[in-house]
């Protein structure tokens, strides 16, 4: 007498993340083209696994680093950082190239004008924080003729 086939059961780690309602079409875009690893050195946006909010993930550093979750918010000002240190709350300086963007950890207030970002928490938005992912994406090419 044959089997029945046994049903396939879905991979959890091969489906694609849904983004909240109303995210911008490149954030989408972002999510769902690989490679888009959770723990590579560059920061990638993802879904947090607990809440569903956007988060950036990535390591906190080139040599010895560890998986991190961000929230996409952040400041220059001062005082705030130094809040969210002061609460016992992870901040990482966000340093961007022409390609990638990287999150180190940081373990002391930085110097003036340096970008940070706080720690994700679920369900709690730090206050004094600007939201990175409502900017429209600048393109990276253009029309332009060669200079030759």
């Amino acid at each position: 007498m044959p089997r029945k086939p046994a049903k396939k059961q879905p991979n959890l780690l091969d489906q694609l993340p849904t983004p909240p309602p109303g995210t911008p079409e490149w954030i989408r875009h972002e999510q769902n083209t690989q490679p888009n690893p959770r723990q590579a050195r560059q920061a990638h946006i993802n879904t947090c696994n607990r809440c569903g909010a956007l988060i950036l993930t990535g390591l906190t550093g080139p040599t010895t680093a560890m998986p991190t979750q961000a929230d996409p918010t952040t400041t220059t000002n001062p005082a705030t950082i130094r809040a969210t240190l002061a609460q016992g709350r992870r901040a990482y300086q966000i340093e961007t190239t022409d390609t990638a963007l990287h999150l180190n950890e940081l373990h002391a207030p930085p110097a003036l004008g340096i970008t940070v970002a706080p720690h994700h928490i679920c369900h709690y938005t730090a206050p004094g924080y600007t939201p990175i992912l409502n900017q429209h994406r600048k393109d990276t090419t253009t029309n332009d003729h060669p200079p030759f």
